[in-house]
């Protein structure tokens, strides 16, 4: 994940809220990071030769200095625009998480305090921000992908069916 390395050294630059009714539009290279809760609609990432689906729910990571196209319908998402010191990733990050409704509170949260803008706020935001990489850490951290389940369903289902049989043999032994 794309926090997993860094010292913690961040700094917001902004936090939005955007709407639009469609989008078939390339989004240029940007000299921040960008981490966004999508409330509602889905959106097809590319870049590069990779591409990234991304759903109500979902939370995506941008990083600085790489530009995509995005096609989506009815979207609502909070971005938060921000700066680290750490090493630079060149590839987008697509989190699906346990407890959207947590981590929509905390972007909703998040926004809300950034654009009343009242004595403190930059504090106040950033917490919020700590707290939903905490959040996003402990949720993504319990999920497997899509496809990464897919691959290892067959070995859960047989731990399943016979998880008593290799219990006993784990106990003999």
């Amino acid at each position: 994940m794309f926090f997993d390395d860094f010292i913690c050294n961040v700094k917001i630059i902004t936090v939005l809220k955007l709407s639009w009714d469609s989008s078939d539009a390339d989004a240029a290279p940007r000299k921040f990071h960008a981490l966004s809760f999508r409330v509602t609609g889905d959106a097809c990432y590319s870049y590069d030769d990779n591409t990234i689906q991304i759903q109500a729910g979902d939370i995506l990571f941008v990083p600085e200095d790489v530009g995509y196209h995005i096609k989506a319908q009815k979207e609502e998402l909070y971005a938060i625009h921000f700066k680290l010191d750490e090493k630079k990733q060149s590839t987008l990050e697509a989190f699906h998480v346990t407890d959207k409704a947590k981590l929509q509170r905390l972007f909703s949260a998040c926004y809300e305090v950034w654009s009343k803008k009242e004595p403190g706020y930059y504090f106040k935001a950033l917490s919020i921000f700590y707290n939903i990489l905490q959040s996003m850490y402990a949720s993504s951290s319990n999920i497997l992908t899509d496809e990464s389940y897919l691959e290892m369903k067959p070995a859960i289902d047989y731990l399943h069916a016979h998880f008593s049989d290799l219990r006993s043999a784990i106990l003999q032994t």
